[in-house]
């Protein structure tokens, strides 16, 4: 899947991502701005700095979240206090997952199960946000795994 670039001009900053098919099967090379993201996983070290990285390039910049104390502790932490919109509601929660999407040109998929959870929670989690971006008619930005972002973790060449 293509991921989003930002793409800056001397006059103004945008972050671009391919255009939403206009029909099932369809393809365009084509891109549209981004105006308004849902980040999933924002407590978390990828989906804090896209929402942040978001907020810098004027994107309107929503969480679902589980935890709206633990997710305005977060967004304070990143400098980011009042600029995301927290919506309560699981992303293994079809209709919450939905709601949320509604209107976004952008998901954010930084949600990673324990790994005593991975199976099935992994490929529920990634058809759960499939499904809203097909609805929603957005492009998803997701990094694979995102275990490596942890503090300390990180991957080097010899791992």
């Amino acid at each position: 899947m293509p991921h989003t670039t930002p793409r800056t001009s001397s006059s103004s900053a945008s972050l671009d991502a391919p255009a939403a098919p206009a029909a099932p099967g369809a393809t365009s090379s084509a891109a549209r701005p981004v105006r308004a993201a849902l980040v999933l996983g924002l407590t978390g070290n990828y989906g804090g700095a896209m929402a942040r990285a978001l907020v810098a390039e004027g994107v309107q910049v929503r969480a679902l979240v589980r935890d709206p104390a633990r997710a305005a502790e977060a967004a304070a932490r990143l400098g980011l206090d009042g600029q995301v919109s927290l919506v309560l509601g699981n992303a293994l929660d079809p209709a919450a997952l939905a709601a949320a999407a509604d209107g976004v040109d952008l998901i954010v998929h930084g949600l990673n199960p324990l790994y005593h959870q991975w199976d099935p929670a992994v490929a529920d989690l990634a058809r759960a946000v499939a499904e809203a971006a097909v609805q929603a008619q957005a492009t998803i930005a997701f990094p694979g795994n995102v275990y490596p972002f942890a503090p300390g973790v990180g991957i080097t060449e010899d791992t």
